[in-house]
């Protein structure tokens, strides 16, 4: 595709980005294509993703469709995960701190 087209689908990835998570501009962004097919994983992907998974026990999050699936339900499901576990997180953090300051 013309460089005019990936600008051009980018910027509708990054609008549909911002509409629907109220997001503001990623902090990095890298765009791979795979003019051919679906992207397969491969077994290092799957060590990645276990390793990431031990990461989230102490409040380190990716997401992504590299990890939990490449469809888009995939990592909507994933995304609201993610969030529900920051949530938590910061409300344990914050039980834990009352916790020392009535002690």
């Amino acid at each position: 595709k013309s460089d005019l087209e990936l600008d051009l689908l980018e910027k509708a990835v990054l609008t549909s980005h911002q509409q629907l998570l109220c997001a503001g501009e990623p902090s990095f962004k890298y765009v791979t294509r795979w003019p051919q097919a679906i992207p397969q994983y491969d077994i290092a992907q799957f060590l990645v993703a276990e390793e990431v998974s031990k990461l989230a026990k102490d409040g380190f999050h990716l997401g992504g469709n590299w990890i939990g699936g490449i469809s888009v339900p995939n990592t909507i499901t994933r995304a609201n995960k993610i969030a529900q576990d920051c949530i938590q997180l910061s409300v344990d953090l914050e039980n834990r701190k009352q916790t020392i300051i009535n002690a």
